[in-house]
């Protein structure tokens, strides 16, 4: 009887200390609260970390949606958005520095901006590096179509260049007419090797970025889960935490 009221104790106090409401902003960021009051225009929350501190107060405007500890998740229209290249190149920009750092958005796609050169998630800057782990972390098809199309551009097209680089200097510093004639094969041949691969190579980083955006945007591969069981066990009654 005493096993089973600690047990049961146990099993309360992890779900009071694992029960939190999460706040998913329109800029994809992850707030974890407690949420105390929702209205039409604001949100008012305490920060789980910081239960006993001060009540912070977010627009709805820049909420994306809020999923409730008991699971109920609540949306928010998102405001009217002008063109989409404008978008992108006049929006307000938010950094992070680590892809784990980024709030997975079901229905949420990644953009690009010709102009600037970047990736976009939300309001998140992507650089190549985080753009590349983000893939890793939320779609294995794009992470390895993209990794297959970087080395083919990288490894491939930079080794095609180089032949040619010998050939030209080969052309350029021999003086036997046979040696210039090979040299000048050669230098082609490795300029037209890797403009193919550099060329293959984007085409299959574009790719990826389209399987993410038709494939993996609504819903994340490899997602995380967590259960806590109460049952029998060898020594009696007890938790199981499953992974």
């Amino acid at each position: 009887m005493k096993r089973v009221l600690i047990t049961l104790l146990c099993v309360v106090f992890c779900s009071l200390i694992w029960a939190q409401d999460i706040i998913v902003t329109t800029s994809s960021e992850r707030i974890d609260a407690q949420i105390t009051e929702v209205s039409e225009t604001e949100i008012k929350y305490k920060k789980m970390d910081n239960l006993t501190g001060p009540t912070f107060v977010i627009a709805t405007s820049k909420v994306s949606s809020i999923i409730y500890k008991n699971g109920e998740v609540q949306t928010f229209a998102a405001t009217s958005q002008p063109n989409a290249q404008q978008s992108i190149n006049s929006r307000l920009v938010t950094s992070v520095r680590r892809a784990e750092d980024i709030m997975f958005v079901p229905g949420q796609t990644i953009e690009t901006s010709e102009e600037r050169g970047k990736y976009y998630y939300g309001s998140i800057e992507l650089d190549e590096v985080l753009y590349r782990d983000f893939l890793k972390l939320t779609c294995a098809d794009a992470y390895k179509k993209y990794q297959s199309g970087n080395s083919q551009m990288t490894i491939l097209g930079s080794g095609g260049y180089c032949l040619a680089c010998i050939g030209l200097g080969i052309t350029a510093f021999s003086k036997d007419i046979g040696a210039i004639i090979a040299g000048g094969v050669i230098m082609v041949s490795g300029l037209t090797l890797g403009t193919t691969f550099v060329l293959v190579g984007g085409k299959q980083k574009k790719q990826a970025l389209d399987i993410f955006n038709n494939q993996c945007s609504s819903s994340l591969e490899g997602e995380f889960t967590m259960d806590l069981n109460v049952g029998m066990t060898q020594n009696g009654i007890g938790l199981t935490l499953n992974f």
